[in-house]
């Protein structure tokens, strides 16, 4: 398989900046780029651990996922950053990349699988 994926779990501003200062070549939607997240990130009054997943693509950054892990009671629950306060969230997209729909759905399956420490993942 040519998809791989890397967890980034309990990212911080540096994090996001790099990320932003890297990879120039982003298409994405209007609320879902580096500049918002990391805006939503520092305006947010519920902090949360924000977890970012890097899909590669021989090496290539092509996706980026913003999630977050929310505690309700003592359930973890992975859900995208901030999506209460959103109706449309999208991954990232890097650059101009044709996706092979069937590896992605097999390396998805592998990256949820990989979430062993959240009890549930909520991604509506």
């Amino acid at each position: 398989m040519k998809y791989t994926y890397k967890i980034n779990l309990d990212c911080d501003l540096a994090y996001l900046q790099k990320l932003r200062s890297t990879h120039q070549e982003y298409n994405n939607s209007f609320f879902q780029n580096i500049e918002w997240i990391k805006t939503s990130y520092l305006t947010k009054i519920e902090k949360t651990n924000l977890c970012v997943v890097e899909i590669l693509h021989e090496n290539n950054l092509v996706l980026i996922l913003p999630f977050e892990v929310t505690k309700i009671f003592f359930f973890k629950i992975l859900r995208w950053f901030n999506d209460k306060n959103l109706d449309f969230i999208t991954p990232i997209y890097v650059g101009k990349h044709n996706f092979n729909d069937k590896e992605i759905s097999i390396l998805l399956k592998k990256l949820f699988d990989d979430f062993s420490n959240v009890d549930f993942i909520f991604l509506v």
